[in-house]
């Protein structure tokens, strides 16, 4: 836990799930549902705790690369976790943050996802960031793409960390 300004802060990197579905012969999409149950206890219990900022790590840019049939199980229980569990958030005054390159995402998909941070905006209880479609890449990359568009002809940390 980070203590900065006097605001807690819990970050958790959501890892794992599909290879314990397969330690135990399961699809990893399997491990993928039992880890999004998992990630609705931890949301509530850091609510009921007080705390004021949980940010997830939740799909990175590399998780596109895996296989179509898990990437629409991931979609599957994203859409299944919306429809029930948003209202709960709501109902909770959570706000909903969401932190990522969206534009991966399908149509629908995306709409429901700023659907939601859209509904939760208001909230004024515990923030839940959720990142999806980020990388550590992509943001070097953006960062260069965005010093090419400005003229930056000289590169330094700080310069690239400006960007």
């Amino acid at each position: 836990m980070q203590k900065d300004n006097n605001n807690l802060h819990v970050a958790i990197i959501m890892d794992g799930n599909g290879r314990w579905a397969k330690k135990r012969l399961m699809p990893r999409t399997f491990g993928h549902s039992v880890g999004s149950e998992t990630f609705v206890k931890v949301v509530d219990t850091c609510n009921e705790s007080g705390l004021e900022y949980l940010t997830v790590y939740a799909l990175s840019t590399e998780n596109w690369n895996r296989s179509g049939d898990e990437i629409g199980g991931l979609m599957k229980i994203m859409h299944a976790y919306i429809a029930k569990y948003v209202p709960e958030l709501n109902k909770k005054n959570i706000r909903l943050k969401l932190y990522g390159d969206l534009s991966r995402f399908d149509d629908k998909s995306r709409e429901k996802l700023l659907e939601s941070q859209k509904l939760l905006e208001n909230n004024t209880g515990m923030t839940l960031g959720i990142c999806l479609s980020y990388g550590g890449r992509n943001e070097i990359k953006q960062a260069f793409e965005a010093m090419l568009a400005a003229g930056v002809t000289e590169v330094s940390v700080e310069t690239i960390s400006n960007y």
